[in-house]
């Protein structure tokens, strides 16, 4: 994707019922796909657990990145509606320059300094934990550097109160800011977002019956 677009909404560009096969089709135009997590394509986020990935389960889903805990996460994540919650289950996206203004707002210019010290690490989900994957990711900037950025509040682990209260305060504003654009998928549509330059969340929805695919590229 451009450095100036963060994400892309296709309309109607997959038919119902969407299949892991199709999404993989589409998202190959862009990418190559990336199986390092369960070894999977493209995989059914459809909520049919009580606790789990957010691929597994109903509710609302945090701001964050997509494989903060790796040490290179996946450049661009694929997201396909095949059946929309009938209420809710809607992404919002904050592209990474809006996120920071969000941060020096809320957390002024010693806030994010902070945020910009390598010192950030998340926990590996249980699933993608292995020999050669340790249970915590290595420390990391939140903006970092290179442009890029790496966030999730749910799995954040942090040495001190102080770290902890920052993050809680970041992600609380990022939450309650106009600057992200709501995108409700429907049927057959396709979202491609860049993964090193935004964030996404979604909302809250009990619908058991939403239905949708994820991929991520490298």
């Amino acid at each position: 994707m451009s450095s100036s677009v963060r994400w892309r909404v296709f309309r109607g560009v997959l038919t119902h019922p969407v299949t892991a096969e199709a999404v993989e089709a589409f998202a190959e135009g862009f990418g190559e796909l990336s199986r390092r997590d369960g070894g999977i394509g493209a995989w059914l986020v459809k909520p049919r657990k009580n606790a789990g990935t957010y691929s597994e389960i109903a509710g609302p889903a945090c701001f964050h990145t997509d494989s903060q805990y790796h040490h290179h996460p996946e450049r661009v994540f694929v997201l396909a509606c095949d059946t929309p919650a009938v209420e809710g289950g809607d992404n919002l996206l904050i592209a990474r320059e809006d996120a920071l203004a969000v941060a020096f707002e809320a957390l002024g210019s010693a806030g994010v300094d902070r945020l910009k010290q390598a010192v950030w690490r998340w926990s590996v989900p249980k699933v993608f934990q292995s020999d050669s994957v340790p249970d915590v990711s290595p420390p990391s900037a939140i903006f970092r550097e290179d442009g890029t950025m790496r966030w999730r509040i749910d799995n954040i682990v942090c040495d001190n109160d102080a770290d902890l209260k920052l993050a809680q305060a970041f992600e609380r504003a990022l939450e309650a800011s106009p600057r992200s654009e709501r995108v409700r998928l429907l049927s057959g549509d396709v979202l491609l977002c860049d993964n090193w330059h935004a964030l996404h969340a979604r909302t809250d929805f009990s619908d058991m019956n939403r239905v949708l695919y994820r991929a991520r590229l490298v």
